[in-house]
């Protein structure tokens, strides 16, 4: 177990940076370059199935990543004897996770348009192997380690653009998934051995605390991937798969900026969750706000970023998909401050047992309207209907959200200032 002495938090958050940066990076590219090699129709039925991946990992996932982050540095810290079991006890969850996240895959070919249902199947493997490199990630960065997940995810990454030279030669949707999902499962092989040493690490497993975590957790994961996530499969069953990919595509776009206030959030969460379990209030406050701030900033100049770069940048990735995607990117582009604060405001309540509750009717209120509003405006607006009513969606979530973590960050504050003040009756001997 390493220290989360907040000195090395700068180093962790470049560490965490270049994870997310690889991730979401060498995700795109592959989709990108995809949209370039396989036929139009074809490249609809792929860009669905790298969609539902990804749904499939997130529901399998149900929310122990940020669970692992966020309690199990607060309980290491209040319990260090416990240690192994709980690493133990998180790798079988993990495993479990997996199989969850390729039954899940396997599930939504049932409602999808005949044209992905094969694709879909068939990298359904990939959705798996996915939650391994996940797990491995959480639960080295819960034991102080940054720089591994990022060489574990890169190699994950690297493995899927197999599918490029089957896109090339056959210019098949089908094909090429199969090609993504053999070569995932093989550069995903180091995550299975992570997960595999923390599993011998101990006899015995506890995993009462990360399943009490990850419940809240898990359900505002459900909530955030029906207010946007899940807006590819829906819009792909009532307009079509070409409006189904191309919020995939929007999205995809909209979230390579997210990925920087993942890295400023995540890479935070474990020193906020050790600070928060050892009970030092004043270095939980000073992380919240100097972490905050730079949040904000950041999601004010990529917001305009993504305003002012939105043509160029859609017609140079997504090929016949890049002018629809340039329309439909504004709401997302407006709302990018505000959903850069929204997921801090996530992480900083999961690490708080009395406030991560909150998360769950946050983020339901803010599925329920986006899942209401595509219904109600998709079939006559298609895409640009779709991004407009996930964006009023995450909105209201992000409202919620933030104004929780203005009500954690004074009850902070209160904390700090009695812990400083001499309790008022206390005896005079000895004050």
């Amino acid at each position: 177990m390493a220290s989360f002495d907040a000195a090395r938090l700068p180093r962790a958050t470049a560490w965490r940076f270049a994870y997310l940066l690889l991730q979401g990076g060498l995700s795109l590219t592959l989709f990108s370059v995809l949209a370039h090699v396989l036929p139009p129709r074809e490249f609809d039925a792929t860009a669905i199935a790298q969609g539902v991946l990804v749904i499939a990992q997130a529901m399998g996932d149900f929310g122990l990543s940020q669970a692992a982050v966020t309690v199990l540095p607060a309980r290491i810290a209040a319990f260090p004897g416990e240690t192994n079991e709980l690493l133990r006890g998180a790798a079988c969850t993990y495993l479990a996770s997996a199989a969850a996240a390729f039954a899940v895959t396997l599930l939504a070919v049932l409602v999808l348009p005949a044209a992905a249902r094969a694709p879909v199947a068939l990298i359904a493997a990939a959705g798996a192997v996915t939650v391994l490199v996940s797990g491995a990630d959480g639960l080295l960065r819960a034991c102080g380690e940054f720089r591994r997940p990022a060489i574990i995810v890169t190699l994950s990454r690297l493995g899927g653009f197999a599918g490029v030279g089957v896109a090339a030669a056959s210019g098949s949707a089908a094909a090429t998934c199969a090609g993504i999902a053999a070569g995932t499962v093989v550069a995903s092989t180091p995550a299975a051995l992570v997960l595999r040493r923390f599993y011998r690490a101990a006899r015995r497993s506890r995993i009462r605390e990360l399943r009490r975590a990850a419940l809240p957790l898990g359900f505002g994961e459900l909530c955030v991937l029906a207010s946007g996530r899940f807006d590819t499969v829906l819009l792909s069953t009532i307009s079509g798969t070409a409006v189904g990919a191309g919020f995939e595509s929007t999205w995809r776009l909209y979230q390579l900026a997210q990925y920087v206030v993942g890295g400023l959030a995540t890479a935070a969460a474990p020193f906020i969750a050790d600070a928060h379990g050892a009970s030092r209030h004043k270095d939980q406050l000073t992380l919240i706000r100097r972490t905050g701030s730079v949040v904000l900033v950041a999601g004010l100049v990529l917001g305009v970023g993504l305003l002012v770069t939105a043509d160029p940048v859609s017609r140079i990735l997504f090929g016949h998909l890049g002018p629809a995607v340039a329309h439909a990117l504004p709401p997302f582009a407006v709302l990018t401050p505000l959903s850069f604060l929204s997921f801090f405001s996530l992480i900083v309540l999961a690490t708080s047992p009395t406030d991560r509750w909150w998360i769950v009717p946050a983020t339901g209120l803010g599925a329920v309207i986006n899942v209401v509003l595509v219904l109600l405006i998709a079939p006559s607006h298609g895409l640009d209907g779709g991004t407009l009513a996930c964006a009023i969606g995450l909105t209201v979530t992000a409202t919620v959200l933030i104004w929780r973590l203005a009500v954690l960050v004074i009850r902070l504050r209160r904390d700090v200032h009695a812990s400083q003040t001499p309790a008022a009756d206390a005896p005079a001997s000895t004050r």
